[in-house]
């Protein structure tokens, strides 16, 4: 049977990462939900699954903070997920750590604290700074609890600082000391809320269209796809057992 799929798309969300969801929920029925649509919250009504993809966390605030966030809780508490992804994640957890320290910062609480968590990246141990371009992605291993280890595209994502509450760590970064978690999944009522600090929506496959703006980025690209063991668990099949997950 098919699930009901509510992506965000409005300001501060990444095009790319928006395509790869697009594909990757091709056989279910999507629908592409902006900030009045949340605010008007009809739309979550409908929905299985709502999705808050990568991007930028700043503009989710900006439109979401109040009513949206509000509404968005309301369809979690009530038996829905609340998938968020990179930038989804930081925005779900109680308070955030972005490049913490330096001119760039971002730090703060967040209204919709699915978890007692803090979400703290990017992580110079994988990658450099985020920057937006390439340059600062990596493949990265990641330890998946009961399943094992795989490889999985990191860009900017955080790891998480667990609170008090009960959240489930799901996936640890593998090769960052202390082994510090990647996936998390907290329950809201009857719903559960599943954050990514990992793009498990952008396959290898998918990836090799990643929109590169120069040479140097191309060449970026080619060096990411290379370290993608072909014998691997795919990022899609990673993604999909997280979300049957009971």
């Amino acid at each position: 049977m098919k699930q009901n799929i509510v992506i965000y798309q409005d300001e501060g969300v990444g095009e790319f990462g928006l395509k790869c969801l697009e594909k990757f929920f091709a056989v279910e029925d999507v629908w592409l939900a902006n900030a009045e649509a949340i605010v008007d919250g009809r739309i979550l009504q409908m929905a299985d699954i709502f999705v808050m993809p990568g991007g930028a966390d700043l503009p989710y605030c900006k439109k979401l903070n109040g009513a949206g966030n509000d509404n968005i809780r309301a369809f979690v508490e009530d038996g829905g997920t609340y998938l968020g992804i990179c930038a989804g994640a930081y925005y779900a957890c109680k308070a955030l750590e972005f490049h913490k320290g330096r001119d760039d910062e971002i730090v703060g609480k967040r209204e919709l604290s699915f978890t007692d968590s803090v979400a703290y990246g990017s992580l110079p141990q994988l990658a450099s700074y985020y920057d937006l371009t390439l340059h600062s992605a990596a493949v990265t291993k990641i330890d998946i609890a009961g399943v094992g280890t795989a490889d999985i595209f990191y860009h900017g994502g955080p790891a998480f600082r667990l609170g008090h509450d009960e959240t489930d760590v799901l996936a640890r970064y593998q090769e960052i000391e202390g082994a510090p978690p990647a996936i998390i999944e907290t329950e809201v009522g009857d719903g559960r809320a599943l954050l990514l600090g990992v793009h498990a929506e952008m396959s290898p496959e998918l990836l090799r269209d990643y929109p590169v703006k120069d040479a140097a980025e191309k060449l970026a690209l080619d060096a990411i796809l290379s370290k993608f063991q072909k014998d691997a668990l795919g990022p899609h099949r990673i993604l999909k057992m997280l979300l049957e997950k009971a």
